[in-house]
């Protein structure tokens, strides 16, 4: 098993706010999470894009002055001013991203106490998991717009949900055109609580994580990130070569062929889960888990960095759990048996078994504009019952909301905490 994941502060809320009212447990040997030096470059970059803007323009004018008083030819008075902007902009973002650094990681924020593990009354949720694919739409499409991004949330509306769990949420993303996109879901849904937690920023700003929207009364009360870092490292070469390379890739399946394989080293790729505590309507403690974690590759056991390290955190809290996640493990298979076994060891089970609907239905099938990957499920704890679980379909006609469909599944909390099978 790996180490445990480290939690992230940094959690954005959408213009909503946690109610604070009580919070997460606290896991116990799990480190605060600094963010690596580039991801600290990326973040000022996205967040204060003066920094670099009033550095260049110094340089410039550093180098320009120079090249005038050392009587500098014409190419070397044209070239000055450039070249000095471009290490001003740089030499300001490292100083900004420096000092950011040795502030260290920020610390957790006061709540209230520890959430009570008691049910104090017999409760519905509905709960959705769904990847969002950046707000793009369908397989293998590039970019998001308004039109992409009303179908994402009519897919969310339609089945009526009161608890969302996220995946692949874009912030700053050259493929989503820049889009927030839980701000974009915020706007168009009005949910009473959002949390969404980055898994890391790009030297471009570029963020990508997951998150949780309620609905219906529930309010989120906490919220953090679990934070698993690449298992390969997060140096300057690593990030360059597979993020270049992943490019070239992603461009490619996109325009020429969707079916390229990855090969070689795994792009570079920390993973979080967002994990927040809830407040229902009833007043019942939930701690949900969205998560989206990384598929088996050659040489690399990502189930035991992101998977094992995330389900041995919920032991530090036995009330009720729901983790949903693109798991990007098919149903049935070796991998899928490790992750029952695993979550089943910490209480949880899988929301498509407590329906009756076994690991080779094709009704668990998720990914792909005609369903056909069984890779995203939800997992409940002992104390629910599910009524029923679906994969939500697209309306007939119409272009997807996403490369996934979302899985909803109707769980009932009972009071007693015995679910009874």
């Amino acid at each position: 098993m790996g180490t445990l994941p480290a939690i992230s502060t940094n959690v954005q809320t959408a213009g909503t706010a946690m109610t604070g009212q009580v919070a997460l447990p606290r896991i116990d040997g799990a480190p605060p999470h600094d963010p690596p030096f580039l991801d600290r470059v990326g973040d000022t970059l996205r967040d204060h894009a003066w920094v670099p803007i009033v550095g260049g323009v110094l340089g410039a004018a550093a180098a320009g002055a120079l090249a005038i008083r050392g009587h500098r030819g014409l190419a070397l008075r044209i070239a000055a001013p450039i070249t000095g902007a471009v290490a001003g902009a740089g030499l300001a973002l490292s100083a900004a991203a420096g000092v950011g650094a040795l502030r260290g990681a920020p610390s957790p924020a006061a709540h209230g106490p520890v959430a009570s593990p008691t049910v104090e009354a017999d409760e519905d949720l509905r709960v959705m998991t769904f990847n969002l694919h950046g707000g793009m739409g369908p397989e293998n499409e590039l970019g998001s717009d308004s039109a992409k991004l009303d179908r994402m949330a009519d897919a969310i509306r339609r089945e009526h949900p009161d608890v969302v769990l996220l995946q692949e949420v874009d912030r700053f993303a050259t493929r989503s055109n820049g889009l927030d996109t839980v701000e974009e879901l915020a706007r168009r849904l009005h949910p009473d609580g959002v949390a969404s937690t980055p898994r890391g920023t790009l030297v471009t700003g570029r963020q990508e994580g997951t998150g949780i929207l309620t609905f219906g009364g529930t309010r989120i009360a906490d919220a953090r990130g679990l934070v698993h870092d690449d298992p390969y490292g997060d140096g300057v070469l690593r990030r360059l070569e597979t993020g270049v390379t992943g490019d070239i890739r992603a461009i490619h399946n996109a325009l020429v062929d969707p079916d390229v394989p990855d090969g070689g080293m795994p792009d570079y790729f920390p993973r979080v889960t967002s994990d927040a505590m809830l407040v229902t309507p009833a007043g019942n403690h939930v701690r949900v888990l969205a998560g989206h974690y990384n598929g088996p590759h050659d040489g690399t056991d990502y189930e035991g960095a992101q998977v094992d390290p995330t389900a041995a955190t919920i032991g530090a809290w036995d009330g009720p759990t729901v983790w949903g996640a693109d798991w990007n493990v098919s149903s049935g298979s070796s991998a899928w048996k490790h992750e029952a076994s695993t979550l089943g060891a910490h209480g949880l089970t899988d929301s498509f078994d407590l329906a009756g609907i076994g690991p080779d239905d094709h009704a668990r099938d998720s990914f792909g504009d005609v369903p056909r990957s069984p890779i995203d499920r939800i997992y409940a704890s002992e104390q629910f019952t599910a009524s029923g679980t679906h994969v939500a379909p697209y309306p007939e006609g119409e272009p997807g909301a996403s490369d996934h469909h979302p899985v909803v599944t109707d769980l009932h909390l009972h009071r007693t905490g015995i679910t009874g099978g």
